[in-house]
């Protein structure tokens, strides 16, 4: 019989490890979702609250990491997408809520990422067990111990009920947004404004204070460095468009600078 490679197990190596780092792929399709995987990113953030990625698309970027010890996540719409189920049907090993502004919302998030008793996720994995490389009656058994559900806090009314929310169990992190955030706050375009940082500050503190891991967003390699050194343990640095935007901007500034 042939042997099936099992997926790392990321939630423990969340829990255990070193702090992991992601970026959000927006791009839809296998090619560059493949690509970033091979990168040596930890985690991928597969987007369907913003960028044009159907769920097609989704499973084959799902798919495209495979053989990689990058993890596959998917950011759905909102808390309660009936996407979080195609997602994970489809392999994704964690799932990212955005603007969870409540324990209502968060215990609802929670629930549709894991089966009964724990939560309301339906029976349905059909090829989720190929790429997490283990049988069906497996899956059933992992899935609840081995799905990582994020919440992201972006929003004044999940800062003014973060305790309430962090008391919801089954989250394994809550990431600190702070455009979002900036943005909802009345600060549009200004995620260093000191009256953000100032509520971001006070947001890790509360989020430190539980089990709840802090994961938030770096900016830069020194940003990303502090950020580990303070405690963050799960960061996203950036997408994929920027990435290749950089890249190609800074080759053709040195061209430039050459000739």
């Amino acid at each position: 019989m042939l042997e099936m490679k099992s997926m790392p197990d990321f939630r423990k190596q969340l829990r255990h490890g070193t702090a992991a780092l992601g970026i959000i792929a927006t791009m839809p399709g296998a090619a560059s979702s493949q690509v970033l995987a091979h990168a040596g990113f930890d985690w991928l953030m597969i987007d369907l609250e913003h960028a044009p990625i159907d769920a097609t698309a989704m499973h084959n970027m799902i798919a495209s990491t495979a053989g990689t010890n990058c993890a596959p996540f998917v950011r759905v719409p909102t808390y309660d997408s009936p996407l979080t189920k195609q997602a994970l049907d489809s392999g994704a090993l964690g799932i990212v809520f955005p603007m969870i502004c409540s324990a209502e919302q968060a215990e609802q998030a929670v629930s549709s990422t894991r089966y009964p008793p724990l939560g309301r996720r339906g029976w349905g994995p059909f090829y989720a067990p190929a790429h997490w490389g283990t049988t069906p009656s497996q899956y059933l058994q992992q899935a609840n111990d081995r799905i990582t559900t994020v919440l992201l806090i972006e929003h004044p009314d999940a800062i003014e009920n973060l305790d309430d929310i962090l008391d919801v169990p089954g989250i394994d992190v809550a990431l600190l947004a702070p455009n979002d955030l900036s943005l909802n706050m009345g600060y549009p375009g200004q995620p260093d404004h000191p009256e953000v940082i100032r509520t971001i500050v006070a947001a890790c503190d509360k989020v430190s204070a539980t089990s709840v891991l802090l994961g938030g967003v770096a900016t830069s390699a020194e940003d990303a460095a502090g950020k580990i050194a303070s405690g963050y343990q799960m960061l996203v640095l950036g997408y994929d468009t920027k990435l290749l935007t950089d890249s190609s901007h800074t080759l053709l500034t040195d061209i430039a600078s050459l000739t």
